[in-house]
């Protein structure tokens, strides 16, 4: 691309950059109606320009991933990238209007502008190679920055809980699965036309970009910090010229797909609110905050294994704890730790309430659940004797309905797939009704 950009310039500057070209048949409009038409062009050029800048976003999404000093980093990042599409746009702008390029059905730009400045030459085909990489590293660019974002937001409370899990590759293998369904979906219902998707990704982004730019002037004003005025001047023009690039998009591709915008985006905000009232609720209601709870050892005569997973300590932990002492008193509390943080939280509450039942921790660094319970199981299970079975409780909430296949119980749910493999395993699931119909 650098190459293709300092050739046509040089060439520009010794008079061999000549302009293609074209027939009448080629050309979009007559001449003659082009120059009544000026403001139209220049907003539909400013909107197309505004979609090409769009990407740098992907580097904020991306900071909790970078190396400390994170925000450093992150600001490096941003320089080098911006720097690279200054060159890039600007140079590729000057070509086009020096080679005086328009756009054809079967021939992109880039081949026309390659063509004129390296001619049918290996250049040419360099130049093919490296513009569907590039555009493949952009198509990549949604799966490395929307896990992420999905991630925070879930932390949040936000977006369903399982969006913040990683996965065995210490990726959000949640947020590129859902990915991976909503674009080939997008494909499918577009019929792979790039011209009417892109509106969804410009509009969104600049979206993102005015809001971020007003949150952090209201941040400024509030603060005042040193140097806020300078602060507030840079991020109140970015909003307003992203707030600009934004309505312009929207009216401009209005047609060609951006009125779904308008029906999409309040329904994902409503959803967005909607979880994060159903996780507040769902909170309060299983906390143990001023919950008075008496620990009493086992009464059951039943000597039978049993294994309780113990993943936080709350209302329903503690009610599938005492139905496990009810049914046996050969316990063993399991907690699979994934974050040692958590863990350590975990043993403090257990002491607190001075239950005197060995909670088991096994440590899993890849974050992997299911791998590491199975062969504890499995474990566990060899050492039965003949006609023993080996019970394993689990946690399962109840609410009213679909939210609880969308926000809970998927853990327990592969758990069970899990465990029902094993021959002298049985599982237990305990209810814990929640009562989400009384949300307000």
């Amino acid at each position: 691309m650098f190459a293709l950009i300092i050739t046509g310039f040089i060439k520009g500057i010794t008079g061999t950059l000549n302009p293609i070209d074209y027939t009448a048949a080629q050309e979009l409009l007559p001449r003659e109606t082009l120059s009544g038409i000026t403001l139209l062009i220049f907003l539909r050029a400013f909107s197309s320009g505004c979609s090409a800048l769009t990407g740098v976003e992907a580097v904020s999404d991306a900071v909790p991933s970078f190396r400390d000093p994170a925000t450093k980093t992150a600001r490096h990042v941003l320089y080098m990238l911006g720097t690279i599409i200054i060159i890039i746009f600007g140079g590729i702008s000057f070509l086009a209007s020096a080679i005086k390029v328009i756009p054809l059905p079967n021939v992109t730009v880039m081949s026309q502008m390659a063509e004129v400045v390296f001619g049918k030459g290996i250049m040419f085909y360099v130049i093919q190679f490296t513009t569907a990489l590039i555009l493949l590293l952009a198509a990549n660019t949604a799966y490395n920055g929307l896990p992420i974002l999905l991630s925070i937001l879930s932390k949040d409370r936000y977006m369903p809980l399982q969006f913040a899990q990683r996965g065995t590759k210490l990726s959000f293998s949640n947020g590129i699965m859902f990915i991976f369904i909503a674009g080939a979906l997008l494909l499918i219902a577009f019929k792979a036309d790039i011209h009417a998707l892109i509106p969804f990704y410009a509009v969104g982004v600049l979206i993102s970009f005015t809001i971020s730019q007003s949150g952090m002037f209201i941040k400024w004003t509030k603060l005042k910090e040193q140097g806020w005025r300078y602060k507030c001047l840079i991020n109140g023009i970015g909003a307003i010229v992203t707030f600009i690039g934004m309505v312009v998009v929207f009216v401009m591709k209005f047609s060609g797909g951006a009125w779904v915008l308008a029906i999409v985006i309040p329904l994902i905000m409503l959803f967005m609110l909607y979880t994060h009232r159903h996780y507040t609720y769902f909170g309060k209601a299983i906390s143990i905050e001023g919950y008075d709870y008496h620990y009493e050892e086992s009464k059951s005569r039943d000597m039978l294994p049993c294994v309780v997973l113990i993943h936080n300590m709350n209302k329903a932990s503690l009610k599938t704890f005492d139905y496990a002492k009810d049914i046996s008193s050969n316990i063993v509390a399991l907690h699979i730790s994934t974050t040692p943080d958590h863990t350590k939280e975990l043993k403090r509450q257990w002491e607190e309430f001075k239950i005197t039942v060995p909670l088991t921790i096994i440590p899993t660094p890849y974050r992997d659940i299911l791998q590491p319970l199975d062969q504890y199981i499995a474990d566990r299970e060899s050492k039965l004797l003949h006609g023993q079975r080996l019970t394993v409780v689990l946690t399962k909430f109840i609410g009213s309905g679909w939210q609880d296949r969308i926000f809970h119980n998927q853990t327990s749910y592969f758990i069970e797939s899990k465990l029902v493999k094993h021959k002298n395993v049985v599982t237990v699931l305990v209810p814990y009704l929640y009562r989400a119909k009384d949300e307000e």
